[in-house]
């Protein structure tokens, strides 16, 4: 009988040992997976934010990025647009965008959420410069004014109407299909795309909704899109014709949330750009009261010639015009000596001058509308004060549009003809021509 009761002690201690757990696992604790395609799960509760409950339990989809489109330059005028130009070597510094992707539907609308790494946020889009840098790819001048600056974007890409190219077909090829002559054109069919951009959708909550066909290759749907070009010609070196009026940039989301654009990158609330900012130059660096003494022969502040702060940031443009009269004029400012022996004109003047050395908005904003407001977006990214230094690591990015939205530009999710879907996406770092990503995934609807 001891031997038994030796026998039955080991094997119990052998099963602790082994830390065996036959106790069954909770529902909604089994850990997320992998999965081959990305897999959307029908849900009663629309997960309509990032930090929604039914995301933190979603099952992902990894997706190995690979280099789409690298090597192409904007036209004349824009510079320094092109930080994915090398594709996966120089987004985010080489690092890897570990791109992953979850989805969800319900009776009536389909929801993606896509989050990568990205160490920076760029978050201008073709911002005035007056006499920016150059461009170390290209050999524009940027003497005067020069469109400068991007931003980061994701973009999904599916089939409307059967389409093709020389690369095959969209059930074939992915978004391949969607090209032709290095332009988004396909030889035959429609393709629709999703393009959040985080300086000219997102701002009211969205992202833009286009189409790409044979004929008229890429643009955007019908309706209303959500910015228009800041431009007082017919170039991208023509400079701005607006900057912010000072009155506080209030919108309402398409989720129906109020939030307030950072005008030192969003242009809402405008009003004429005015001041000779060639004149504004030569004030600036007058001999005897100009600017540079303390700011620097170029705007760079401390290390160049002064100590006072730098004119080179964005974060310039938070000041109205008649705020910066006031803060120039303040007992408190140092140079306040220099302030007071410009004429009115010639301070409007080197306003504007001021303005050029930050950069003004290239575009400003207006509420979507039509076909244009289809895709819902919600973000992780912070547009009241937004803070570019370091310490971004991760993008979340969440898409809600619905199956059908009865647009003829827009793809159709018809769930009784199909539970499966072919898209691509890429991904662009302060870039919109170069981009990296998937030509080929596939979307799939699970059973209810």
């Amino acid at each position: 009988m001891k031997k038994v009761y030796w026998i039955m002690f080991s094997m119990l201690g052998l099963l602790s040992a082994c830390n065996y757990d036959y106790s069954p696992v909770p529902p909604g604790l089994t850990p997320p997976k992998s999965t081959a395609t990305l897999e959307a799960k029908y849900v009663s509760t629309a997960p309509n934010k990032v930090s929604s409950a039914y995301w933190s339990k979603a099952d992902f989809h990894a997706v190995t990025a690979q280099n789409l489109s690298i090597g192409n330059l904007y036209n004349n005028g824009l510079l320094n647009m092109t930080g994915t130009y090398n594709g996966l070597s120089s987004f985010s510094g080489g690092a890897n965008p570990n791109l992953t992707m979850k989805a969800a539907y319900d009776d009536s609308s389909l929801y993606v959420l896509l989050e990568w790494t990205d160490a920076t946020v760029n978050i201008s889009n073709s911002s005035w410069l007056h006499n920016g840098p150059l461009d170390p790819l290209k050999g524009d001048s940027s003497r005067g004014w020069t469109s400068q600056r991007n931003n980061d974007k994701v973009a999904l890409a599916f089939e409307i109407d059967a389409a093709s190219s020389s690369a095959g077909t969209f059930s074939n090829v992915g978004c391949a299909a969607s090209c032709h002559n290095n332009q988004m054109q396909p030889q035959t069919g429609k393709v629709d795309i999703w393009d959040w951009n985080l300086a000219l959708s997102e701002p009211f909550g969205y992202a833009g909704d286009m189409i790409a066909d044979g004929n008229t290759g890429l643009a955007y749907d019908a309706g209303q899109k959500s910015f228009v070009r800041n431009n007082a010609g017919s170039t991208d070196t023509s400079g701005p014709a607006f900057e912010w009026d000072g009155t506080v940039q209030n919108v309402t989301r398409a989720s129906g949330t109020a939030s307030i654009l950072d005008p030192a990158f969003y242009l809402l609330n405008k009003t004429p750009f005015t001041g000779d900012i060639a004149a504004g130059e030569v004030a600036f660096h007058n001999l005897s009261y100009g600017c540079y003494h303390c700011h620097g022969e170029n705007g760079v502040g401390n290390g160049e010639t002064g100590d006072g702060p730098a004119f080179t940031s964005a974060s310039i443009n938070r000041y109205s015009r008649q705020s910066f009269k006031d803060h120039a004029a303040a007992s408190t400012h140092d140079g306040n000596s220099y302030y007071s022996s410009m004429s009115p004109t010639e301070v409007e003047n080197v306003i504007s001058y001021i303005r050029g050395l930050a950069g003004v908005p290239g575009y400003c904003l207006q509420q979507p509308d039509g076909s244009n407001a289809d895709i819902i977006s919600a973000s992780n990214t912070n547009l009241v004060n937004v803070n570019l230094s370091p310490g971004h690591t991760q993008y979340k990015v969440l898409l809600k549009r619905k199956l059908n939205t009865g647009n003829p530009d827009d793809a159709v999710f018809n769930l009784t003809q199909s539970t499966e879907y072919v898209f691509g996406v890429a991904l662009m770092d302060n870039d919109g021509k170069n981009h990296i990503g998937s030509l080929k995934e596939t979307l799939k609807f699970l059973n209810k």
